[in-house]
């Protein structure tokens, strides 16, 4: 069955193949354009230029990666390395989720408009770029041109990629590779009408870009197609086999050479990241009941949402596939009976168990968590791969229910053309799922008033902001990007902020991430040893600032301690009073921090309480001078 598969794909192609090909690939640009500009829609209609998901959370790290590439190639420094953050190392962008192949093609438009007009576009593109792959690969399988541009609208507004979106995550969302690597393989194993070595340079280049979105998919990705190849050239015989080990060479040598330099970059460069980098990653896989079932997972209220920036109630799970559709897959390989739809399925049911949690039954994470490189990845993201998998399938079984009545009387065929669009309609509960508050939230970016008058001409400073960037509310990172990258700052290290990458400043940044978020736990009291971490912290970062804006433009703005919390603690730590400038509280170091109060805790607990007014927040600081026993170090009220 699979050599007389190969000998009719391998069938010299009809003079109009790319005609179809061309004409698949337009209708499905206009057919889902409009819907691609849905999901954005609030801030084109509102301003996309400074409207986003939010300034905040993991929203506000991706405005930071939209700009920092367009910022270093028009300063001629490295895209792939800042010292605007971290300082005074500075961080490792291939490291982090800083979707370069993304944001590099985009410099422009940040150029032009600035990084929240490039967010917006890239989220607009990420749907867009799916379908149009994924309908190219699904016109290798199916003689009807329409369920091809149905079915790909399957993958490219499934919940995998409009919760990524909703949730800012671009990395997870560019999925659109995956469909150009399928094609390669196919070429390779059943269709071979082109050279292998050129298939082979191919697939790999494609591998290697999607480095450039995410190293950890990339990971993923490259031990499904090794996995994949083996399996092929196990099945394969003869010349097929050949052609086959052809063509995976030239992938492995044409991804190797590409990628050589950017993986020693990530894993040995400057300030790489060593240990797992999300963490322990064990229980980070799905359920089977968010495979089976339409559950809508609520983010967790405003501590989700300021991590995410999401503002929808609940979201649906990544992983969401439904029973429609994992029943109708299992028709289509029971009633075509094709080769290669048995491979799509073995892929598909192979990253299933993978991304299932490691406690779930048949979860076979539990063995490789604690290896390299799988200890870095979050397997719940391998969902990808059998969401593919039910589209091929799915799209198959509608496109033989069509086929079927070729050639028969009108009223069967457009019988058949019905059912086969109700295959497609019934499979599509996953979408709707995904669309329950499309078009997305968005919220105005701004600065704080301080910033918008000082950012962009403080040059040179290193400036520790509340929130500051290792809070998860991670304003900051918007407001730098904003007043492009002017000034320099503390804050984020990698993947979820894990505060033992911080080394000796490990006890102030977990100070720092108590202090800018109320519910990360009960806000830190100005103890003598917190003021000796978070002073030692400022010697060795070199702040010249420390700025607490009175007012956050922010969705998530309240979920800030209290502004006179943060003021009374800077006061004892700095042992002197801010000035008020633009309606923020401001201490200028300029490397000499002063002389902590000492004995302040009892003043401060006194103090901080105060109404919540900036005039009050100004008063909380005298009040803590004025309070703490002068016999025991404290200063005169300044």
């Amino acid at each position: 069955m699979i050599d007389a598969e190969v000998a009719a794909a391998q069938r010299p192609a009809a003079p109009g193949a790319w005609p179809r090909l061309r004409w698949i690939l337009l209708a499905t640009g206009l057919a889902y354009l409009v819907p691609s500009i849905l999901v954005t829609w609030r801030a084109w209609s509102e301003g996309a230029a400074n409207h986003a998901l939010c300034n905040c959370g993991d929203p506000a790290l991706f405005l930071w990666f939209m700009g920092w590439p367009a910022h270093a190639l028009s300063h001629l420094s490295n895209p792939f390395f800042s010292h605007a953050v971290m300082v005074p190392k500075g961080l490792n962008l291939l490291n982090a989720t800083s979707v370069e192949a993304l944001t590099i093609p985009l410099a422009p438009v940040t150029w032009i408009w600035g990084p929240a007009a490039t967010y917006n576009v890239a989220i607009t593109l990420m749907p867009l770029l799916a379908a149009l792959s994924c309908a190219a690969l699904l016109s290798r399988y199916l003689t009807n041109r329409l369920l091809a541009v149905l079915g790909a609208g399957l993958f490219a507004f499934s919940p995998y990629v409009i919760d990524s979106l909703r949730l800012g995550h671009l990395m997870t969302a560019g999925i659109f590779l995956l469909p150009l690597m399928a094609i390669g393989v196919d070429e390779l194993a059943r269709v071979r009408r082109h050279r292998p070595l050129r298939v082979g340079v191919a697939l790999g280049a494609v591998l290697a870009l999607q480095l450039f979105i995410s190293s950890e998919m990339f990971f993923l990705y490259a031990i499904g197609l090794a996995l994949l190849g083996v399996a092929l050239l196990v099945g394969t015989r003869g010349e097929g086999r050949t052609y086959l080990l052809k063509g995976l060479a030239a992938a492995a040598v044409s991804a190797g050479v590409l990628c050589a330099w950017p993986l020693a970059f990530a894993l040995l460069g400057p300030e790489h990241l060593s240990g797992a980098v999300w963490g322990v990653t064990e229980g980070y896989g799905y359920r089977w009941s968010m495979v089976t079932a339409a559950p809508r997972t609520t983010i967790g209220g405003p501590p989700g949402a300021a991590w995410t920036g999401a503002f929808s109630p609940a979201v649906a799970n990544l992983a969401y596939l439904g029973w429609v559709g994992l029943v109708t897959s299992v028709l289509a390989l029971v009633l075509r009976r094709k080769a290669w739809q048995l491979t799509w399925a073995l892929v598909g049911f192979a990253g299933l168990l993978l991304g299932l949690a490691g406690t779930e039954p048949l979860g076979l994470w539990h063995f490789f968590h604690r290896l390299p490189m799988f200890n870095s990845v979050i397997q719940e993201r391998l969902a990808v791969l059998p969401l593919l998998a039910i589209v091929v399938l799915v799209a198959s079984l509608a496109d033989w229910v069509v086929e079927r009545a070729r050639g028969r009387s009108t009223w069967l065929r457009v019988a058949s053309a019905t059912a086969g669009a109700g295959v497609l309609l019934a499979s599509s509960a996953p979408v709707w799922a995904a669309a329950g508050d499309i078009p997305l939230t968005m919220t105005e970016v701004r600065e704080p008033a301080w910033f918008a008058a000082h950012g962009h001409q403080d040059r040179g400073r290193v400036i520790l902001p509340h929130p500051n960037a290792y809070s998860p509310t991670q304003d900051a990172l918007a407001w730098q990007a904003m007043d492009g990258y002017a000034w320099s700052q503390p804050g984020i290290s990698g993947p979820q902020t894990l505060p033992w990458r911080a080394g000796e400043q490990r006890a102030a940044v977990e100070l720092l991430q108590r202090l800018g978020f109320h519910f990360a736990g009960r806000s830190p009291l100005p103890t003598a040893a917190n003021v000796k971490a978070l002073r030692e912290a400022v010697r060795h970062w070199g702040v010249t600032d420390v700025v607490v804006p009175w007012s956050v433009p922010s969705r998530v703005g309240y979920m800030r301690t209290s502004v006179n919390f943060v003021v009374g603690f800077y006061t004892v730590a700095f042992g002197r009073r801010p000035a008020v400038e633009n309606h923020a509280f401001v201490w200028h170091l300029q490397g000499n921090a002063g002389r902590a109060l000492t004995n302040a805790t009892p003043a401060f607990n006194r103090c901080w309480m105060a109404p919540k007014t900036m005039a009050a927040a100004y008063e909380v600081s005298r009040c803590v001078m004025d309070w703490t026993p002068r016999s025991h170090g404290g200063n005169a009220p300044g």
